[in-house]
């Protein structure tokens, strides 16, 4: 990822956002390990960076494609856009996605997608939780810059640590969020935005 972008967004084209890995009929050994950790290694930068990751998906997202929409931390679907798991027609099965997929989606509707191959409009992958929300075409840009906005609010240390944390909520009790808690208050960008909340009674939820 460029080091110097906030945010992210993924896009492909109008009719394809993404129909995962190119798998040769004629890979193998080496050459087809090296496409499948790749392709993990991919996800887990997408779910684990430091920086916000949107997925525009405007046309079809198929196998590997509903994963690496599914990795991404905001997904806006097109109302034409489509989400189908066909792995299992391959006789494959989705086990590389199947991390980011279960963050999104109930398990059991996750089976069942991926035993009848079936398709997912826009809606109802927000529905599923698949997706965050969904436009026509033409309102996309607006609403992704609107998000843009909200994203760049937020330091990127702080993007990083909450990304990883919400991979696996800590217990109840846990030692680990109230050390971040005290070193965050340590740190005096925090005590500045603090310090400022406290005297103007601005809150930095209402600035874009």
């Amino acid at each position: 990822m460029n080091d110097a972008a906030g945010v992210v967004v993924l896009a492909g084209a109008d009719d394809v956002f993404c129909r995962g890995m190119e798998l040769s009929p004629f890979g193998a050994g080496e050459e087809l390990r090296e496409s499948v950790e790749s392709f993990a290694v991919c996800l887990e930068v997408i779910r684990k960076g430091d920086k916000p990751v949107i997925a525009h998906v405007q046309g079809q997202a198929a196998g590997g494609g509903v994963g690496l929409a599914a990795a991404c931390d905001g997904v806006l679907a097109a109302t034409g856009a489509s989400f189908t798991l066909s792995e299992l027609l391959f006789g494959l099965t989705p086990a590389v996605i199947l991390p980011y997929l279960a963050q999104r989606v109930n398990l059991q509707k996750l089976c069942w997608m991926g035993l009848t191959a079936g398709t997912l409009t826009g809606q109802e992958a927000v529905e599923a939780g698949l997706a965050d929300a969904v436009c026509p075409p033409e309102k996309a840009p607006a609403i992704l810059r609107a998000w843009i906005r909200k994203l760049r609010r937020i330091e990127r240390k702080t993007v990083g640590t909450w990304k990883r944390m919400t991979i696996q909520s800590p217990l109840p009790g846990s030692k680990d969020g109230i050390e971040f808690t005290l070193e965050r208050l340590a740190d005096p960008a925090v005590s500045e935005r603090l310090r400022a909340f406290f005297e103007t009674g601005e809150p930095p939820w209402m600035k874009e």
